[in-house]
């Protein structure tokens, strides 16, 4: 008797997305600057934010509204909101944004101890801000744990390594597994040539762990600021 293999199940990524998009917002950050004579030069820098309280807080990256002078967001049924600004850590590069007063359809930020290599996730995002709604890709977890130098003096740690394409205006969106839980924030990603060695980087991209960003968006939210740990000898 011939047995019959068993079907392939894939992950259902479409009503995956579908749950989760409503707390998917962009974000354009309107920045000022001045030129080498002096005269204001207006800038914009564009990203992606996770609302994660229903009174309107938001999740996403500094960088993403640093420097900005007015933050534009633009939730997932088109309505385009004014933000401001609760509390900001470029050492961890995140930020809590605060909506107009309302009631908002929140992503929460539950720890995630189960995560593995080679998990499925999903990250969804304003990647090169691109019109029609948000973009949607899908990979697995390739490591935990990464640290990689961020800016000059600024090193993220306990990063989650993904092959989840990532863009500019991804930065601050979700990354999701495949039950629609919010396991990180998307942060950075390599790409090109490596700078000592000029070896090609692909498929490397990273996010911040949900455990960092709930405590970190915790202390945004309460202080305004993160109050970091620290050892010292007084004379």
């Amino acid at each position: 008797m011939i047995v019959p293999k068993p079907m392939l199940q894939l992950p259902n990524i479409a009503d995956t997305v579908e749950q989760v998009r409503p707390a998917v917002v962009s974000i354009v950050a309107k920045t000022i600057s001045l030129d080498s004579v002096g005269r204001q030069a207006q800038g914009f820098g564009t990203g992606t934010g996770v609302i994660f309280d229903e009174s309107g807080l938001v999740l996403t990256n500094n960088h993403v509204i640093d420097g900005g002078v007015e933050i534009t967001v633009t939730l997932d049924d088109g309505t385009q909101v004014q933000s401001e600004i609760v509390g900001a850590d470029r050492l961890y590069d995140l930020a809590v944004l605060k909506l107009p007063n309302g009631s908002y359809p929140p992503l929460t930020l539950n720890e995630n101890k189960d995560l593995r290599a080679g998990d499925w996730v999903i990250a969804i995002g304003n990647a090169l801000a691109l019109p029609g709604g948000p973009t949607v890709t899908v990979g697995v977890v390739s490591a935990l744990g990464r640290s990689i130098e961020a800016s000059p003096g600024i090193t993220l740690y306990d990063l989650i390594q993904t092959d989840t394409s990532i863009n500019p205006g991804n930065s601050g969106g979700p990354l999701i597994d495949l039950n629609g839980n919010l396991i990180g924030i998307n942060t950075a990603v390599l790409r090109g040539s490596s700078r000592r060695d000029g070896v090609v980087v692909e498929g490397i991209g990273f996010a911040i762990n949900i455990e960092t960003a709930q405590q970190v968006a915790t202390q945004l939210v309460k202080l305004g600021h993160v109050r970091w740990a620290w050892m010292g000898v007084f004379l």
